[in-house]
C-alpha cells in the first residue's frame, strides 16, 4: 500500500507539474499570438488615425476591457492628445486635460513600465466612471511616444481588478506600439524633411538636379527640365551619362566631381540643346549627409540670358552704372569689332620686380591685391573700364563699350587721384609703391576677342600701343600724355611740355606733356 500511495503521490505531483507547464505553454502561445496579431495590425495600416484606433480595439478585446483611450505627447505643448478613444462618455473626457505631469502618466515615464490602477481614488480618471485602471506606456526604443488607459475589466464574475499577469501581456503591445509609433514620426519627419526640400528645390530659380551614389538621377526640378529641354521619362532615374550624352564636358566634370570629392565651377558654358545653344553656368558639388559621408553629387545649372551674360561679363570691367546702361542701350557686344575714338590709360609699378624677389610669395601677392583694390575703385570712379591686369600693370579704357563725356579729362583725373593716393598710402606703409601713367587718345578697334567658348572685351590698336609706351617712358609719380589726350582735354590742367623723344614702333619723335599735379 505505501508503494501504491507513494507512486500515485508522484502521479499526481507529475500531473500537477504538467498542468502547470500547459498553462504556461497555454500563456506564451497566447503571447505570441497576440505578438503575431498585433505586429500584423501595425503593418496592415496605413493611415495615423486607422492605427491607433486598431492598437486600442486589440487592447480592448485582449483586456477584456469596457473601454480605453490611447494618448499621445506632443513635442511643442505638455498636453497630450486623444488619438483613439473608446467609452461612452466620449465628449466629456476629451474636454479634461491629461499632461504629461499627471502622476500616472509621470510614474509610466520614470519606470518604464505599466501602472496598476485598481479601486483608484484620482479625481481626474474618476470622469471616465472606472473603478479600475491598467497605465501602458508606449515604449519606443528611444522615448515614451504615448499612454494607453484600459478600464474595467469584465468576466463572467463580473468588473475584476488588473493583474499582474494583465500587465505582463499588455508589454507585448505596449513594446510594439512603441516602436510602430517611432517609426512612423521618423517617417513623417522624413516626409516633412523632404517636401522642405523639394519646395526648396522648387523655389530656385536654377535647374537642380541630384544624383545617387550610383550616378542615377534621384530627383530635379522643373526648371532642370526647362533648360536641358527634357521629359520627366528622359530624366527620371537614368544616369548621368545617359542625360547629358550629348554633352561631354558635363560628363566629365560629374564624373570629376565623383572621382575627387571636390566642387566643379565651370561658368559661361555653352551646351547644345536641340540643334541649338545655350550658354550656362555650371556647378556639381558633393551630396553629403549629416554624418558628412558621401550620399551622391547636387548639380546646378543656371540658365544665362543675354543680358546676364552681359553682366558677367563686364562687371569686372567696369562699374554697376556703366554696366547698366550697357544693358539699358542693348549694346552689341558680340564677337567682332567696332571702330571707337577712345582715351587709353597705362600704369606700372616702377622697380616692382626688384621689390618682390625681396619679398615672401603671399606677401607679394597680398600687397598686390591691395593695390588693385584701391586702383580699381578710382577707376570705376570715373567711368573707366579695365580692360586687363598684366603682372603689376593697368590697362583702362575711356569711352568703350560705353561713350563717356570728356574721356581725355577723365583719364587725366583718374591719373591725378591714383598717384595722390598712393602718396597718402606711402606716408603709412613700409612697402614703398612708385607707378608712372601713360595717357594716350584717339580711335581704336573695340570688341569681344577670343572664341565662343572664351572671349574677353579689349581694345586693340596703334593708339594703344603709344599708350604703353608713354607709360614705360614715364619715371615713378609721372603723367605722361600725348598730344591727342593734350588737345582733347576741356578743363585747364597744368601741363608741362616735354621735349620730343622716340619710341618703339614710331619713325619720328613724339611730342608729348607731363601732368603736374600736387
Amino acid at each position: 500500500m505505501g508503494n501504491c500511495l507513494s507512486s500515485s503521490l508522484k502521479n499526481s505531483s507529475l500531473l500537477s507539474s504538467l498542468l502547470n507547464q500547459k498553462d504556461k505553454l497555454n500563456k506564451t502561445l497566447f503571447e505570441l499570438e497576440t505578438f503575431f496579431d498585433t505586429s500584423r495590425i501595425l503593418q496592415a495600416n496605413e493611415g495615423d488615425k486607422q492605427l491607433y484606433e486598431d492598437l486600442l480595439f486589440r487592447a480592448i478585446s485582449l483586456m477584456n476591457s469596457s473601454g480605453g483611450i490611447l494618448f499621445l505627447k506632443q513635442k511643442e505643448s505638455p498636453i497630450c492628445t486623444v488619438a483613439a478613444i473608446l467609452h461612452s462618455n466620449e465628449e466629456k473626457i476629451k474636454a479634461e486635460l491629461f499632461t504629461e505631469n499627471f502622476k500616472p502618466f509621470k510614474s509610466c515615464e520614470e519606470t518604464k513600465s505599466i501602472v496598476l490602477l485598481n479601486n483608484f481614488s484620482d479625481k481626474k480618471l474618476k470622469v471616465t466612471g472606472w473603478k479600475h485602471a491598467l497605465v501602458t506606456p508606449l515604449n519606443g526604443p528611444k522615448e515614451v511616444h504615448g499612454y494607453l488607459i484600459l478600464g474595467e475589466k469584465e468576466s463572467r464574475d463580473g468588473i475584476m481588478p488588473f493583474s499582474e499577469e494583465d500587465a505582463q501581456l499588455m508589454e507585448v503591445i505596449s513594446l510594439q506600439a512603441g516602436i510602430a509609433l517611432e517609426n512612423r514620426l521618423l517617417i513623417q519627419n522624413l516626409d516633412k524633411e523632404k517636401k522642405s526640400v523639394n519646395n526648396i528645390i522648387r523655389s530656385i530659380g536654377n535647374g537642380i538636379i541630384t544624383l545617387n551614389l550610383l550616378g542615377e538621377i534621384d530627383s530635379y526640378n522643373n526648371q532642370a527640365l526647362e533648360i536641358l529641354e527634357k521629359s520627366d521619362d528622359e530624366v527620371t532615374n537614368h544616369p548621368y551619362f545617359y542625360v547629358f550624352e550629348n554633352m561631354p564636358r558635363i560628363v566629365d566634370l560629374i564624373t570629376k566631381c565623383i572621382d575627387t570629392g571636390k566642387s566643379i565651377i565651370e561658368p559661361n558654358m555653352v551646351i547644345p540643346i536641340n540643334d541649338n545653344e545655350k550658354y550656362i553656368n555650371f556647378t556639381a558639388r558633393p551630396l553629403i549627409d549629416s554624418n558628412l559621408h558621401p550620399i551622391g553629387v547636387i548639380i546646378g545649372i543656371e540658365n544665362i540670358t543675354e543680358e546676364l551674360r552681359v553682366r558677367n561679363t563686364f562687371k569686372r570691367y567696369v562699374s554697376e552704372s556703366i554696366v547698366d546702361q550697357i544693358v539699358d542701350d542693348n549694346l552689341d557686344l558680340g564677337m567682332g569689332g567696332q571702330l571707337k575714338d577712345v582715351t587709353v590709360l597705362f600704369s606700372d609699378i616702377r622697380g616692382f620686380t626688384a621689390m618682390s624677389e625681396k619679398m615672401e610669395p603671399d606677401d607679394v601677392v597680398k600687397l598686390l591685391n591691395e593695390y588693385y583694390t584701391i586702383m580699381i575703385d578710382i577707376i570705376f570712379k570715373y567711368n573707366g573700364t579695365l580692360d586687363k591686369i598684366i603682372g603689376d600693370e593697368l590697362m583702362v579704357v575711356f569711352g568703350a563699350p560705353v561713350e563717356i563725356k570728356n574721356p581725355s579729362d577723365a583719364a587725366i583725373n583718374t591719373a591725378i587721384e591714383m598717384q595722390n593716393t598712393l602718396i597718402e598710402i606711402n606716408k603709412e606703409s613700409s612697402k614703398q609703391i612708385e607707378i608712372g601713367i601713360g595717357i594716350n587718345s584717339g580711335f581704336v578697334i573695340s570688341g569681344n576677342i577670343g572664341s565662343e567658348v572664351r572671349s574677353d572685351y579689349t581694345v586693340i590698336g596703334d593708339n594703344v600701343n603709344l599708350a604703353s609706351r608713354l607709360c614705360s617712358y614715364a619715371k615713378g609719380h609721372e603723367i605722361i600724355i600725348s598730344k591727342n589726350t593734350s588737345d582733347n582735354t576741356t578743363h585747364n590742367f597744368n601741363l608741362k611740355k616735354l621735349p620730343p623723344f622716340e619710341v618703339k614702333g614710331k619713325q619720328k619723335k613724339i611730342n608729348a606733356w607731363k601732368v603736374q599735379y600736387s
